[in-house]
Formats: structure tokens, sequence, C-alpha cells
């Protein structure tokens, strides 16, 4: 049996030297090379200066649904600009705010940054940018519905139909306005909170639709295991 590519670990790549002496060798073979685990931009510019053919790992996505890969592949260039600029994945979670107003993104995260890594856009590209990337490590999405860039109704929808993929609480904002707020429950807004507000109120209101989401997810799973354990008793 022959095989046509070299697999090459990147955890053995800050030793520049073993790693050249890999790929030298790969290349006397006449094999391709593959590396594994690329984690920071630094290992991606180092492998890219030694030749390496193909590279996988944190840097770019961690192993995701098909839904949520396939929705990676239809991004256009200006999401994928977005996408490199985004940050590594953070063990504290992330929450996004949705805003024109950096004022108030501002606000918003100093009210979250002690739970989550706070992740802004003021546009819909960045928004759907941000859900592709992070998928379901999102804690939550306080949206701005009044404001025609961020389309707010359109991410709204869009969350709907894919909720088993994106199963997000969304805290939406804007005006005291009871058609609004109505038109973003129907969409499966989690709340609505009309402007301006205070962040003490908006901190309460996403944390308690965080845990209710994420106790609705737990008696999901408990009903899946009880239902596969009942099917595999005998008859």
């Amino acid at each position: 049996m022959y095989f046509n590519i070299l697999h090459v670990i990147i955890k053995i790549c800050n030793a520049h030297e073993q790693t050249r002496f890999i790929m030298g060798l790969a290349r006397s073979m006449c094999l391709s090379v593959i590396a594994e685990g690329v984690e920071t931009k630094e290992q991606l510019e180092r492998l890219h200066q030694y030749g390496c053919d193909y590279v996988q790992g944190y840097y770019f996505a961690k192993p995701m649904p098909c839904e949520e890969f396939e929705a990676l592949m239809c991004l256009d260039d200006r999401q994928l600009e977005i996408q490199e600029e985004l940050p590594l994945l953070d063990e504290k979670g992330f929450l996004v705010v949705a805003d024109e107003m950096a004022a108030y993104r501002n606000k918003v995260h100093d009210t979250f940054s002690d739970k989550y890594t706070v992740l802004e856009a003021a546009d819909r590209e960045t928004v759907l940018a941000l859900l592709t990337r992070y998928g379901n490590r999102i804690a939550a999405i306080i949206l701005n519905l009044s404001i025609k860039t961020l389309d707010g109704f359109t991410i709204l929808g869009a969350l709907q139909k894919s909720k088993m993929v994106w199963d997000i609480p969304v805290i939406a904002t804007g005006p005291a306005n009871e058609e609004l707020e109505g038109r973003a429950m129907e969409l499966g807004a989690s709340d609505y909170t009309a402007k301006p507000h205070l962040q003490s109120r908006l901190r309460k209101r996403t944390l308690h639709a965080v845990e209710l989401t994420l106790l609705r997810k737990a008696a999901l799973d408990l009903r899946k295991e009880a239902y596969g354990s009942h099917r595999g008793l005998p008859g």
C-alpha cells in the first residue's frame, strides 16, 4: 500500500529544526504535508514559511456539526475577512452585543466582562460571522432591532429556523413599542428590553434567559437519554 500524504503534528512546531527536518523528509519522498492542531497565527505563518501544504486546527474553528460547517462555507468575502480578525475560543464563553452605538456596546462590555468574553457587532455581516465562528459557544445575543444595518429581524428569523444548530437566547432591544416587541417575541426572542434601560436590568434578564436555555437543553438531553434507554430494553 502506498501513501501520498504525511501528517505532521503541530505540537512539535516550536522545535523549528525538527519541523524543518520532517518537511524536508516529506519533500524527499514526494509527499504532501498536513499540519494538525494549528492554534495561533504565528504557527500558521511559520508553517507557510516552511512550505506546508495543508493546515487544520482551532485557529480556524473547533469541530462542528455539518450544518455549521455548511454555513461557514457559505460566508461571503466580507464575512471571511471578519472571521480572520476574531479572537480564539475562550473558556469563559461568549456574549454578542449587536448595536450600532459604540457607547452602548461599551456599557454592555463593562456589564458582562466578568462573566463572558463580549464580542461586538455593528452590522449584519459581523453578527453572522460571529455565529458561524462560535456557534453554541455563544451564551446569548443582545440584538438591537431598530437598526437597518443590523437587519435584526432577519437574524432572529435565521436563528429560529436553525434552532437545532444555534440554540442561543436573544435579548432584543429597541424603543418602547408593543408592535416591535410582539414581532420580536413571535420570531423567537427570549426577551425584549426597551431602551433606555438600566444595565443591571439587562444583566438580570440576560442571565435569566441563559439559565432557562440551559435548563431546556438539559431536559431535552434527559428525554433523549430516557428514550434511548427505553428503546434498548428487551421486548
